[in-house]
């Protein structure tokens, strides 16, 4: 009795043991599914809401060791200086860099002092050497200081058929014939570092580290300071003009993107919603040509990453790439790209077909044939190829695949100047790597498409 007793007792035991390992194990499994279903939550939530994330841009290459100073664009070609005083050239969005430095070697190119219009790259030496200027993506250069004379150049930039330059001691130039000779267009700034310069149809704007931001009419040498309802104490870093609009980048306490609608007489903030600290870089993109909407980028100094708005400033949308202590300090639009510089000496970029709905290059920066990244890649089903044409051609666009067969014709027939776009169903391909191929009149451009299903 006493036996079956223990038995029955040791039974209960072992029957509460299992119980009690059975309900453990069942929480910690309820735990367990918790935290799968909170996580599969939080994965529904990010594919689902318009916050944008950081994956959405992507890091290019770094071509070679020292600071990156500044980045300039158009069409395919990308170019990047460096504190090591060497210039290199990507046409593949910065995956890959060539040298092209050629005897810039032991020169040193400073921030904001590198811009190209699609045919003309001008360079600046900030140990006071002037400008240097390639006509041929950066193969060979020439100085071009004829009538600087102040030779320390802080920035540079090509208004049509324009170069304007501005110095580190408040003066500024300009060169009407493709920089053979500068002359000195007269300064009001005391000596004060240019940090920026605009142009527009009849005015020309400047901005300066510690005077504030002037006009002159084009033409003339005199300058007129137009501060009214700017914040003191800031920066003006960065100015661009779009019609009859005049954008100025303001950074420090109460800054932001400030609108001018009479040519900088007065200013306005449309809205201070973006950052505490302002903004810090400012480039604007056409949208489609008829409509009145601009796309105006802006980048902050601080942890915010990059902005857009719509409506001339008057609200704004987070773009992401929110680095915490990197700040964006430039930003160029070329080949269907928003590329950023941040001041940890890294490029960026991002499709703007993720931020706007069209996307047009701008007019007049380019003459050559542009066949553009098709979006979406990698691709489902259907995506958009699209290309620019500079004249009239007989245009053959085809789909290769990685053996180099030819998989599909799009088009042979004659298409006019201007922009195209063909719509492609790759539902019939494998998943794979293939090209996409344009012909038009003897020029040949390629690009790499992904098919994944």
């Amino acid at each position: 009795m006493f036996f079956a007793l223990n038995r029955r007792s040791i039974n209960d035991h072992i029957k509460t043991l299992i119980k009690s390992k059975t309900i453990k194990l069942f929480h910690e499994r309820r735990k367990i599914m918790k935290k799968i279903f909170g996580f599969l939550v939080m994965i529904i939530f990010l594919a689902n809401t318009t916050i944008p994330l950081n994956a959405q841009w992507v890091q290019t290459s770094t071509p070679a060791p020292g600071q990156i100073q500044c980045i300039a664009i158009s069409g395919n070609d990308l170019f990047e200086g460096n504190g090591q005083g060497q210039v290199f050239h990507s046409t593949d969005d910065g995956v890959t860099w060539t040298d092209v430095t050629s005897n810039l070697h032991n020169h040193v190119v400073n921030t904001g002092c590198l811009t190209y219009d699609g045919s003309n790259l001008l360079a600046v030496d900030s140990d006071g050497g002037g400008i240097f200027l390639s006509t041929n993506k950066g193969t060979s250069w020439t100085g071009i200081i004829n009538g600087l004379t102040d030779p320390w150049i802080n920035i540079v930039i090509i208004s049509g058929t324009k170069f304007y330059a501005g110095s580190t001691y408040g003066e500024v130039f300009v060169s009407t014939n493709s920089g053979i000779n500068w002359s000195r267009i007269g300064s009001a700034f005391c000596n004060s570092r240019v940090l920026s310069i605009a142009a527009g149809t009849s005015n020309l704007y400047a901005s300066t580290q510690s005077n504030g931001v002037f006009r002159s009419v084009i033409g003339d040498t005199s300058w007129k300071a137009i501060d009214s309802g700017l914040p003191s104490g800031t920066l003006v870093t960065n100015l661009v003009v779009n019609g009859s609009n005049l954008f100025a980048a303001v950074y420090g306490s109460g800054g932001g993107v400030f609108l001018s609608t009479n040519n900088g007489d007065t200013w306005t903030l449309p809205s201070n919603e973006m950052t505490s600290d302002g903004a810090y870089s400012l480039t604007i993109y056409p949208a489609t040509k008829g409509t009145a909407i601009t796309n105006l980028f802006a980048g902050t100094m601080d942890d915010k990453g990059i902005f857009l708005s719509t409506d001339n400033g008057a609200s704004w949308k987070s773009e992401g790439l929110a680095i915490a202590f990197d700040g964006v300090e430039d930003l160029k639009v070329g080949n269907g790209k928003l590329f950023a510089l941040t001041v940890g000496e890294e490029i960026w970029r991002r499709p703007l077909l993720e931020m706007i709905n069209s996307v047009n290059e701008i007019s007049g920066l380019s003459n050559t044939l542009l066949l553009r990244q098709n979006y979406p890649n990698p691709v489902i089903a259907v995506t958009t190829i699209s290309w620019r044409l500079p004249e009239k051609a007989h245009v053959i666009l085809k789909i290769i695949d990685f053996t180099g067969r030819e998989v599909k014709t799009l088009l042979d027939c004659n298409l006019s100047q201007g922009e195209h776009t063909v719509n492609f169903d790759a539902s019939g391909l494998t998943s794979g790597v293939y090209c996409y191929q344009l012909q038009a009149d003897g020029e040949i451009e390629t690009q790499k498409m992904i098919v994944n299903k």
